[in-house]
């Protein structure tokens, strides 16, 4: 089912944050001005030449062509949407250099099998219909070797091989067609290919042999693949134990043991045990074969690129708001470097973020929130810091001799945690973590300026002129001359659910978009002529740098309100600087404190008001009985600098029986704005 806070977080999970970062420190990916001709998708023409190809006996025609439309505009948006490093030619080139080195001769000379590298910091890869495999920048950030790439981009390449995304896709609809089918439904997404074990398991076969007949030796991936299981088997437990204790009043063990066993049935990838018994007789049935190296382009060609994946998963968790991966991340490289700025900086950064905006974080034990069966309520990390690895050596190679021993823990939670990384930096001349102690101390008026004041008196501070207003509490205020009040809308997006899953129905969005946003504009310009009316698809056409930048405000805005409410219609308002209650302006910084880059984007715009409207049909095609009417959805959202910077969110849902749709919904937006 649709929301506009759902809309906003899948548009947000792939917009920038800030894009600048500290002089000395690693320079993010910035998003080209536009977008770069390769990664133009034509999904139109995609779509119709998937459906002339893709025939079946099993499922009807609609259910094909509701596979091919999500194909094709699930590509284009994946290339157009921010997800993708689309001119970082360095690594793309190096990621396909190991899959040419790969392939057998017959596949060689197709084109179509490409690898492109995404903006996503989990461990994951897939490929789809037509050859194209996508890569986690949080893949190469972790794994071992050249080696382990060249298997996992072969994986990949088998089930581009074997079809399996629509053969997957064919056996979930059938599935889902039984008569006594009662699972729910669950999104059907793009970049989740959740194949069955045999498809894995043949993919492994595949994606082995591509890698051995090259020469490759892979026994640091089997070592690789052991250690995840380690790591996943501690999670297992801790999540099992949980289960116990939330059910402990049955005490049945037998009814555990049986959802445990139930949970690995149901599994579409092989448990990492099964898994690793499977690579390691494929293993042993080649071991008479001579692989002659462990990589097959550039061994130290790779390990610059890792050096610089490991920066940009830390960037992209702080860009998709992923604050506390963030921490866990730069936690962990931390240890082995506790001297790269750069780890130091997303640490601070992250811990920062992560209080501001998760309630009642700043106590929590560090690190400890998805381990909590190992740990004793507020306890941190760092009275077992063996559950965060999977290498038994690891403990033995972390260069701060001071976390390592458990004798002493030196802090708890994440307010000591930021203030132990605060010592550290400082004691090394770090600069910028001045600045972000200012921000950490928002609301201690003798802190925040002593510590705005050490940062300016560095020549090399790049931030100067945010930070002198941040001293003198001025940020909001020295925006207020801005004259621009940007009215910022979305195109109308519509869903049906079936059976098997939520349908996007990107075809008839983009018929019936024009129409609709054509008439609001009307409207909006007849009722508020000063505003600017800007479509926000269409700025990523035009503007793709800005269109990445533009948005980030809505979600943060959400993460501040801290709700999540399910009720048809709804309200949040939040007052800062000077808001309701001394409480809210203690406990919240404003989102020009939070992130600096938002303050530099309003200024450079001259932004005094950001109102953005997302707009939503769902219709239910289930032939399930159940009782859910079908529905409109506006959500409105707004940042009014000259009304003391309140954040206001209202969503309403109206039922489509009663709505007169002649005009397709922009009377019902333009209803929602004036009644906020």
């Amino acid at each position: 089912m649709s929301s506009s806070r759902g809309l906003t977080c899948l548009l947000s999970a792939f917009l920038s944050l800030t894009g600048s970062f500290a002089q000395n420190l690693y320079q993010p990916f910035e998003f080209p001005a536009q977008i770069p001709s390769p990664y133009q998708v034509d999904a139109i023409t995609i779509y119709n030449k998937l459906l002339f190809s893709t025939k079946s006996k099993k499922i009807s025609k609609d259910e094909i062509a509701r596979y091919c439309e999500f194909m094709s505009f699930g590509k284009k948006s994946c290339f157009t949407s921010g997800h993708l490093y689309c001119n970082w030619e360095k690594a793309e080139n190096y990621l396909n250099n190991v899959l040419h080195q790969i392939l057998p001769d017959s596949l060689k000379n197709r084109k179509n099998i490409h690898v492109y590298l995404t903006r996503d910091a989990d461990f994951n890869a897939y490929s789809i219909y037509d050859g194209s495999i996508f890569f986690n920048i949080g893949s190469l950030a972790e794994i071992p070797d050249e080696a382990t790439t060249a298997f996992i981009l072969g994986h990949e390449v088998a089930h581009y091989l074997h079809n399996d995304s629509y053969r997957q896709y064919e056996k979930n609809v059938i599935e889902s067609n039984r008569s006594d089918f009662k699972s729910k439904s669950v999104e059907i997404s793009f970049a989740k290919a959740d194949y069955s074990r045999e498809a894995e398991r043949d993919a492994d076969s595949l994606g082995y042999l591509f890698a051995s007949t090259a020469g490759i030796r892979l026994h640091d991936m089997l070592t690789f693949f052991y250690e995840d299981l380690i790591q996943q088997n501690i999670s297992e437990k801790a999540n099992q134990r949980k289960h116990i204790l939330n059910v402990g009043s049955k005490r049945d063990s037998g009814l555990i043991a049986n959802q445990k066993l139930v949970h690995d049935m149901l599994l579409d990838h092989p448990v990492s045990k099964e898994r690793i018994d499977f690579l390691t007789k494929l293993d042993q049935t080649n071991r008479n074969k001579k692989y002659t190296k462990g990589f097959s382009v550039d061994n130290q060609l790779f390990r610059s690129l890792q050096q610089q994946a490991r920066y940009e998963r830390l960037n992209t968790c702080i860009q998709n708001l992923d604050f506390y991966d963030c921490v866990l991340y730069a936690f962990t490289y931390y240890l082995y470097q506790p001297d790269n700025a750069n780890y130091l900086y997303f640490m601070l950064d992250g811990i920062r973020k992560l209080v501001a905006t998760e309630d009642e974080y700043e106590k929590k034990g560090f690190l400890t929130q998805h381990l909590k069966s190992y740990f004793k309520s507020r306890q941190g990390v760092l009275h077992n810091l063996n559950l965060l690895f999977t290498d038994s050596t690891a403990m033995g190679k972390i260069k701060d001799k001071a976390l390592a021993d458990t004798s002493t823990v030196a802090f708890e939670n994440y307010e000591q945690a930021f203030g132990y990384f605060l010592k550290k930096s400082l004691a090394l001349g770090f600069n910028e973590a001045n600045l972000i102690a200012a921000q950490w101390n928002f609301n201690q008026e003798a802190l925040r300026k002593n510590y705005c004041e050490m940062y300016l008196e560095n020549p090399a501070a790049k931030y100067k002129e945010y930070a002198t207003q941040l001293m003198n509490n001025g940020l909001s205020n020295s925006l207020k001359p801005n004259a621009n009040e940007l009215f910022v809308i979305n195109y109308l997006n519509e869903e049906e659910e079936y059976n098997d899953g939520v349908y996007k129905r990107f075809i008839a969005s983009n018929e019936e978009s024009p129409g609709f946003l054509n008439e609001l504009g009307r409207q909006m310009k007849k009722k508020y002529p000063d505003k600017q009316f800007l479509i926000l698809d269409s700025l990523k056409e035009k503007a793709f740098d800005k269109y990445n930048k533009m948005g980030v405000l809505i979600e943060l805005s959400f993460m501040l309100n801290g709700k999540n409410d399910k009720s048809k219609e709804r309200k949040n308002e939040v007052y800062f600087d000077g808001g309701s209650s001394a409480e809210q302006k203690s406990n919240k910084p404003d989102l020009f404190t939070l992130d600096q880059g938002l303050w530099y984007f309003f200024k450079e715009h001259k932004i005094a008001r950001l109102e953005y409207v997302s707009t939503s049909t769902y219709e239910n095609k289930k032939r399930a009985r159940r009782q859910e009417e079908n529905y409109l959805q506006i959500g409105y959202f707004c940042f009014d600098i000259h009304d003391a910077n309140r954040i206001r969110h209202t969503e309403k849902q109206y039922k489509l029986k009663d709505l007169d749709i002649s005009g397709r919904y922009p009377k019902y937006v333009m209803e929602l704005m004036e009644s906020r």
